[in-house]
């Protein structure tokens, strides 16, 4: 096929084009044409040739670009791929907010537990788990705030990070046996199933 090469014409005209703003929807748009004369010529989207649009049978068109660039409306759509989430992962993932929240209660109640103890004692040599030497440092707002991250750390155990771990192992395991299955292989384009987990 020979290539046919046809100059670029400019136009100078007095026409003017007001257009909507760039949205993701596709099939909506909306302008005009505004002649010289004042007469106006709505646009809409059949008047709209999206980006990698192929015109047949037409010898010529006139046209004005009106998005370019990252404001086209392909490349507005093109978020790039969701993640999705599955039923069982959005549960769990409600359920952890609900144990962190458990778990901070628990290690507040027992710090305030703790300096509150601390407190009701007149001598502080009574106290068996503080040393007499930091006697004159010794505070119970302090204590307790010391028990606080104690508690976090003894009971920390009640957010399950394992089970994350182990779904996500299951997914890996998942995804290699569908990637390898071949009654999942489509022959006409010889490619096997593609997944995106």
């Amino acid at each position: 096929m020979p290539n046919i090469v046809i100059p670029f014409i400019r136009c100078h005209s007095q026409v003017q084009w007001s257009v909507t703003h760039q949205t993701v929807k596709i099939y909506r748009f909306h302008g005009f044409i505004c002649h010289p004369n004042g007469e106006k010529v709505p646009i809409t989207s059949d008047n709209l040739l999206l980006r990698d649009c192929v015109l047949k049978n037409a010898d010529f068109v006139e046209g004005i670009v009106v998005y370019a660039g990252f404001e086209t409306k392909a490349m507005l759509n093109n978020n790039g791929p969701r993640y999705k989430r599955s039923k069982l992962e959005r549960f769990m993932n409600r359920d952890i907010v609900w144990c962190i929240v458990i778990l901070l209660v628990l290690c507040s109640v027992g710090a305030i537990g703790c300096a509150m103890w601390l407190r009701s004692y007149e001598n502080r040599r009574e106290v068996i788990f503080i040393p007499y030497e930091q006697e004159n440092r010794y505070i119970p707002a302090v204590e307790g705030f010391i028990a606080f991250w104690t508690y976090i750390i003894i009971l920390q155990v009640m957010i399950p990070l394992s089970l994350y771990v182990s779904i996500e192992i299951i997914k890996l395991g998942q995804v290699f046996h569908i990637h390898e299955d071949i009654e999942l292989f489509d022959e006409r384009s010889n490619r096997r199933l593609e997944c995106r987990a």
